[in-house]
C-alpha cells in the first residue's frame, strides 16, 4: 500500500497528529488539506532525507531499520510490539530512553496533539521542529519505561508502545482498524525511500577498491562438503569421546586434515571460550558450527558409553539434499546460533551484504562503519565480534570472498550464494526466519566451566530454583553459581530429577547449553542410586521360645518384612512405634536400643 492509500484510510484525528507533529501549517480540521499537505510533505524525497540524515537517536534509528529490514508491508499491533523490542536489544543500554516529549505524549494517552502543534503565543511551531525525537538529555526525565524498579521484560514492552507512538505520528506507520483487530499498515515508497536513504549513507562511509584484490579467497559450498565429510566418517569409524564428552585430539585432527579449508584444533588450555554454540568451547569455529548444527538435526548421537554415533537414517536424509540447501541450512543456524551473543547480527548481515554487492570493501572501513552498533561480548571486543564472529564466519559461509591488497589490506566482496541468501527473492525472508525468535527474557549465561551467570533483574523464583541445583559463588550484578557433583547430589536428593534440572538450565539461557555440562551432568544423575542405604527397625528376642510368640501374633506377622535370625526380626522404620506400643499392651517390657539409630 502507498502512502496516498494510507493517508486515504486515516481518519482526520491520525491526520491532524501527523501534521502537527512535523509542523505543517494547514486547516487541521479539513481532512482534504490535511491528506495534500501530508501527501506532499512526506513524499518530498529532500524533506524526508533531510529529516532522517539529521535524526541521531539510537531507538528510533534502530526501529526504523528494523522495520525496513523486515520487509512486511502489515503487523498486526503484538507482531510490531514484538519487533520494537528486538530493535531494543540492538541500542546501548544508557541509550535506551526515549525524549520527554515522547514519554509525555504516551502518558497524555495521545490527546495532546492537538494542543502541541500551537506555540503558547498560539502561534504555529516551525517546521521540522515539533515533535522531534531527539536524544533526552542528562537533565530530562526519562521516558516511563525507563522506571528502575519495573520488571524488564515489562519495561521493553511499555518503551515498545512508546516508540510505536512516535512512529504513527512520523507518518511512516498507519493504524487500520480498531481494538484487537489493530493493524499497522507501512507505505512501501515511504519505507523504499528511508531504505535507501540509510544504504546511501552507509555506502558514502565505507571505502571500496579501485582495482581490487591480489588475491582472494572464497570458500563457496566448502563447509557444506566438510559436513558431509564429518558425517561420514562418523558413520564409518568409531569416534571415541573424552569424559566431558569431546572427540579425542588424535580422531580431531584425523577429521580436520579430511576438510576442504584446513582449521587448528584448539589448545588444551583454551581459558575463556563461550556463547557461540554448544561445542564452541572444545573444537574450533568451523568445526563447532558444523558439530553443533549436526547434532541439533539429529545426525550425529553422543551415546552413554562415551562415543560419537552417526545416526544413518538421519545422516541419509540430510545427506540427500543438494549442497546450495545443506549451505543455507548452516547459514540460517548460525544466524540463530550467534544472535543471542550479537542482537544486531541480522542488520549487520543484510547491509554488509549491500555494501559488498557490486565492489569489494576494505575491512577496516566495515569496522568503523560499526564502531557503535556491535557491543562487547565478555571478553571479546566489538572489533573482534565483527572481524572473527562475523565476517570471519561468512567467509567460512561462502557468503563472502576475503581478498588482500598489495599493501595487505583485507577487503571484501558478496559472492553470488551470499547474495541469493541475502538479497536475492525470499532473501530478506530467509533472514527474518533465521531469527525468527521471541527474545530472551533471563538470559542467564551456562559456562563451559560449570558456573552459571545469572543477571541481578532475574525473578527471585529463578535464583531459588538454581540455587536448588548449584553453589552460589558471588553475588553483584551478576550473580554466580557453581554447579558441582555435590550440588547436583543435593538437589536429587531434595527430588529434583535429571529432566527437571536440564530443562531449568535450558530454559533460562538464551544459547545452547555447553555440552560437556550436559554430558556430566546426566553422568553425575545416573550415578544418584547406584548404592542404596535403607533403614530397618529390628526386633531381637532374648531366647527362641519368646521369638514363637512374638512371631505368631497376627499384627507383627503381617508387619513382618523378613526373619534376620530366628531371634532377630526386620520391620519397617515406620512399625517401630505401633511394635513398642502392641507389645507393651500385651505386658512385654520392651527395651528401646538408641544406640542402634542411624
Amino acid at each position: 500500500m502507498r502512502l496516498a492509500e494510507c493517508l486515504n484510510q486515516s481518519d482526520p484525528v491520525n491526520l491532524r497528529r501527523i501534521a502537527e507533529h512535523h509542523g505543517m501549517d494547514c486547516p487541521m480540521y479539513s481532512k482534504n488539506a490535511l491528506l495534500q499537505e501530508i501527501l506532499q510533505r512526506l513524499g518530498d524525497p529532500g524533506y524526508l532525507d533531510e529529516r532522517y540524515a539529521s535524526h541521531s537517536h539510537p531507538l528510533v534509528m534502530a526501529a526504523l531499520q528494523e522495520i525496513a529490514l523486515d520487509g512486511r508491508d502489515r503487523y498486526a499491533t503484538e507482531e510490531l510490539v514484538a519487533l520494537l523490542v528486538r530493535a531494543q536489544q540492538t541500542v546501548p543500554l544508557q541509550d535506551r530512553v526515549l525524549s520527554p516529549s515522547v514519554a509525555e505524549t504516551r502518558s497524555a494517552g495521545g490527546r495532546s496533539g492537538t494542543r502541541r502543534g500551537k506555540s503558547r503565543q498560539g502561534g504555529t511551531q516551525a517546521p521540522g521542529r515539533a515533535g522531534r525525537c531527539a536524544p533526552a538529555e542528562p537533565g530530562d526525565r526519562a521516558s516511563p519505561a525507563a522506571s528502575p524498579g519495573e520488571d524488564p521484560p515489562r519495561q521493553a514492552e511499555v518503551l515498545a508502545r512508546d516508540m510505536l507512538e512516535t512512529l504513527a505520528r512520523e507518518g511512516v506507520v498507519y493504524p487500520t482498524g480498531g481494538g484487537s483487530r489493530t493493524v499497522y499498515v507501512c507505505p512501501a515508497d515511504i519505507w523504499r525511500r528511508l531504505y535507501d536513504l540509510a544504504s546511501r549513507t552507509m555506502q558514502a562511509a565505507v571505502q571500496s577498491s579501485v582495482g581490487g584484490p591480489v588475491a582472494y579467497r572464497q570458500d563457496g559450498l566448502a563447509l557444506a562438503r566438510d559436513e558431509a565429510a564429518f558425517l561420514l566418517y562418523t558413520l564409518r569409524h568409531d569416534v571415541r569421546l573424552t569424559q566431558e564428552g569431546v572427540v579425542f585430539r588424535r580422531q580431531q585432527i584425523q577429521l580436520l586434515q579430511l576438510f576442504e579449508v584446513s582449521e587448528d584444533a584448539l589448545p588444551q588450555q583454551i581459558g575463556w571460550r563461550f556463547g557461540f554454540g554448544r561445542r564452541f568451547h572444545d573444537y574450533p569455529d568451523r568445526l563447532a558450527l558444523l558439530y553443533d548444527h549436526l547434532y541439533a538435526r539429529g545426525c550425529v548421537v553422543e551415546t552413554a558409553d562415551g562415543r560419537l554415533c552417526g545416526e544413518s537414517t538421519a545422516a541419509d536424509a540430510y545427506l540427500q539434499l543438494p549442497e546450495i540447501t545443506r549451505g543455507q541450512e548452516l547459514f540460517r543456524f548460525w544466524l540463530r546460533t550467534y544472535r543471542p551473543a550479537i542482537p544486531m547480527l541480522r542488520t549487520v548481515v543484510a547491509r554488509i551484504a549491500e555494501l559488498t554487492r557490486h565492489a569489494w570493501i576494505y575491512e577496516d572501513s566495515l569496522c568503523q562503519l560499526w564502531a557503535g552498533g556491535i557491543e562487547a561480548y565478555y571478553y571479546e571486543t566489538a572489533e573482534q565480534i565483527l572481524e572473527r564472529r562475523i565476517l570471519g564466519m561468512l567467509v567460512h559461509l561462502g557468503v563472502l570472498a576475503r581478498g588482500s591488497a598489495q599493501d595487505s589490506a583485507v577487503m571484501y566482496r558478496l559472492t553470488p550464494e551470499g547474495a541469493a541468501w541475502c538479497l536475492g527473492k525470499g532473501g530478506g525472508e530467509a533472514l527474518r526466519e533465521a531469527v525468527d525468535e521471541p527474545p530472551p527474557r533471563i538470559g542467564a549465561v551456562v559456562q563451559p566451566t560449570f558456573e552459571v551467570l545469572l543477571p541481578a533483574t532475574a525473578e527471585a523464583a529463578v535464583g531459588r530454583e538454581l540455587q536448588m541445583m548449584a553453589e552460589l559463588v558471588q553475588s553483584d550484578r551478576m550473580r554466580v553459581y557453581r554447579l558441582t557433583r555435590d550440588s547436583v547430589y543435593r538437589a536429587l536428593q531434595l527430588g529434583v530429577g535429571e529432566e527437571r534440572m536440564l530443562s531449568f538450565l535450558r530454559a533460562i539461557g538464551d544459547r545452547p547449553l555447553p555440552g560437556n555440562v550436559e554430558r556430566t551432568l546426566v553422568e553425575w544423575c545416573a550415578a544418584y542410586g547406584k548404592v542404596t542405604l535403607g533403614t530397618v527397625a529390628l526386633l531381637t528376642m532374648r531366647d527362641e521360645h519368646t521369638a514363637e510368640e512374638v512371631r505368631r501374633l497376627a499384627p507383627v506377622a503381617d508387619r513382618l518384612l523378613r526373619e534376620v535370625t530366628p531371634s532377630v526380626l526386620a520391620f519397617s522404620p515406620g512399625d517401630a512405634p505401633f511394635l513398642q506400643s502392641f507389645l507393651e499392651k500385651l505386658g512385654y517390657l520392651v527395651r528401646v536400643d538408641d544406640s542402634a539409630r542411624p
